[in-house]
């Protein structure tokens, strides 16, 4: 459930002496305030959770952008474009969105936070279910700085939670 859930993520984070956060680039910055807020001195990385597939067009000089995701640029205004160190000697991560388990090999305990796959697909310690963009509202911010608002158009599940609302729990 949910709550166990929850409660197994809050033993590894008291437990944990050098943790460290990737947040997710399709994250609203509503989120990204939250977390934060929240945070104090715990290592955070930019995740890149969309990349582009091997016969996909990069960029072009209109309209299609290196960066596949939507606020990317919002994830570094606050905190910064490092990327995940394995070797940086973090007993346990946060993943906040999509990866493809680059920690699964490492042996470091990881949480995840997901709107898409199972806790069965996911070779995660914890799984919890966060909504999606469609399932929330919030605003980005696009690669020329500009924030662009964007509205709940499905109601998310009833075990699904807002990413906002984990970070809250976790940190009571």
């Amino acid at each position: 459930s949910v709550g166990e859930a929850l409660a197994a993520a809050k033993r590894l984070l008291g437990a944990a002496q050098n943790p460290a956060v990737l947040v997710s680039s399709h994250a609203s910055n509503e989120e990204l305030d939250v977390l934060q807020s929240l945070l104090g001195s715990v290592a955070t990385y930019a995740h890149r959770d969309c990349v582009p597939s091997a016969d996909e067009v990069i960029e072009d000089a209109l309209l299609i952008k290196a960066d596949k995701n939507p606020n990317r640029r919002g994830v570094e205004e606050r905190f910064g474009s490092r990327e995940f160190d394995p070797a940086a000697g973090h007993d346990l991560v946060l993943v906040w969105g999509e990866t493809s388990a680059p920690l699964a090999a490492g042996g470091t305990p990881w949480i995840h936070l997901t709107p898409f796959g199972t806790p069965a697909q996911s070779p995660a310690h914890v799984v919890l279910p966060i909504s999606n963009t469609y399932e929330r509202r919030g605003s980005f911010t696009n690669f020329e700085g500009k924030h662009n608002t964007f509205e709940q158009v499905l109601d998310k599940p009833p075990q699904v939670q807002h990413a906002a609302d984990i970070f809250r729990s976790l940190a009571s």
